[in-house]
Parts: structure tokens; sequence; C-alpha cells
């Protein structure tokens, strides 16, 4: 037997249409206040670096260099002493993966060049007169290759 199907009710579903509404709110703008008066601008006067002072400099360097080398042999008192590592530190650390630059053949004749004028100058004694080496070049044993003398090849001892 079939069963006889009932028919369905359907509900109606009124959808009133939503009211939107918008709001718009006003954002009061900020007053502007005109002032009779300039507004104050300081001025700095910027000094240009003179060609005068920088070889001044220069010649202040030379001197410095002589000066600190005196002060440290003071310093140490009497006797002979090792001047390499006081040298190398007056030159600026070498940044990473660079070579110092008290390796380079210029530094190292310059080096040369004030040790012996302090050394003409009877301010100080050099022992064997090793710091003449400084800027000459030799060659490797092995391989024959050039290379030139610097603060790490060669020992600098000086008495006061």
């Amino acid at each position: 037997m079939a069963k006889a199907s009932k028919p369905k009710k359907e509900k109606e579903v009124t959808v009133e249409p939503e009211v939107i509404t918008e709001v718009v709110t006003e954002t009061p703008e900020p007053e502007i206040v005109q002032d009779n008066e300039p507004p104050v601008v300081e001025y700095v006067e910027e000094r240009q670096p003179d060609i005068i002072q920088e070889e001044s400099k220069e010649r202040a360097a030379d001197d410095t260099i002589e000066a600190s080398i005196l002060k440290y042999l003071d310093s140490k008192g009497e006797g002979e002493h090792l001047l390499n590592d006081f040298l190398k530190s007056l030159f600026p650390i070498p940044k990473f993966n660079e070579p110092a630059i008290y390796l380079t053949q210029e530094n190292s004749r310059y080096i040369r060049h004030v040790l012996e004028n302090m050394q003409l100058e009877c301010k100080i004694n050099i022992v064997n007169d090793l710091h003449r080496k400084l800027g000459e070049h030799w060659y490797e044993p092995e391989t024959g290759i050039a290379r030139r003398h610097n603060l790490s090849t060669v020992k600098i001892v000086a008495k006061k």
C-alpha cells in the first residue's frame, strides 16, 4: 500500500529590507592661528676646512710620532727596548679581511725615515741599525718570491 503524502505547508517569511542609515560625524578642523611675527630661524655657520690647516696636521703627525716614541722610551726607563709592537700601535687597526697598514712598503719606509732622523739627531740609539732594512726587498728561500721587510720581519731594538 502506498501511503498518501500530505501536502507540506510552507511558511511565508517576509524579509523586511534593512534600513541603513549613514552616520556622518564631522571632525572639527583645528583652528589656524596666524601670528604676525615671522618664524625664528637659527643660522649655524659651517666652517670650511682650510688647506693650510691640513698641512699643519700632517706636520703635527710627524712630530707626534717622534714625540710618542720618546715618551715610550722615557716611560720604559734605561736599557734596550723592543719598538715593534709600539710602532704597530701607532697605526689604525685594520678592517676585517684587510692587511694592516704598517705592512705596506710606503709605511715601512716612512718608519725607517722617522727612526733615521731621530738617530741622526741623537735622540735615540738603535741597536745594529736594523731599522735600515725596513722597506727593502728579500727573497723567500723555498719559493724565491720577493718580499719586503716590515715591522713583522725586522726586530727594532732602541736605547734612549
